[in-house]
């Protein structure tokens, strides 16, 4: 059965503008080594942030749980997630790129909307070094490249998930809509969706 995903959104931050009051969110996006999935889900979300026009008010970030030089990875990102940016008219200068970096506390506390793209792999680690922290984060259910199959497509699941909760964003004007309005479980594939309805 899969796994239905529980979305612990915090409120977002309020901020003074002048006259009026900015709502802003902070999204954090982790994997393990901060070198694919979160990097590809980060780039995206401020790609897609700024498509629908609402720059200043969202941004996101991303860390690994278990980041570290000597996990073998090359360069800032991978290359599968430069590609697939490309591939979607997101250019990135690799020499400005920076490179994976853990996660601490100071970031999550800076963060409102808190992304593990694993559940299986990530939450054993959130349990491990930042079990306070469990609740406020969202585990969605996207393995790494080459473990979840022949069909398995990190890409396109993280993409449909990173569109769909932009689209949560755009919806949202005041503190009060938004915990009216935050969704309850995101299935990333039709499947899942299907067990939401029958729910």
């Amino acid at each position: 059965m899969l796994a239905r995903l529980h979305s612990p959104w915090r409120a977002p931050w309020k901020i003074q503008d002048g006259f009026a009051a900015k709502i802003v969110y902070n999204g954090l996006f982790l994997c393990t080594g901060n070198y694919f999935r979160s990097r590809f889900a980060e780039y995206w979300f401020n790609r897609c942030i700024d498509l629908r026009f609402i720059q200043g008010q969202c941004i996101s970030a991303s860390a690994g749980l278990n980041a570290s030089a000597d996990n073998g990875n090359v360069g800032p990102m991978a290359a599968e997630a430069i590609a697939a940016l490309r591939d979607r008219g997101l250019e990135l200068d690799i020499a400005t790129l920076p490179l994976p970096r853990q996660v601490t506390e100071d970031l999550l506390r800076s963060a409102n909307l808190i992304v593990a793209v694993d559940a299986h792999a990530h939450r054993p680690m959130i349990r491990d070094k930042y079990p306070e922290w469990e609740s406020e984060i969202e585990f969605w259910e996207v393995k790494d490249l080459g473990e979840g199959g022949l069909a398995h497509d990190p890409i396109a699941q993280l993409e449909n998930a990173v569109e769909d909760m932009v689209e949560q964003l755009v919806h949202v004007h005041s503190p009060r809509k938004w915990m009216m309005n935050r969704p309850r479980s995101r299935p990333l594939n039709p499947a899942a969706a299907a067990l939401d309805a029958v729910a």
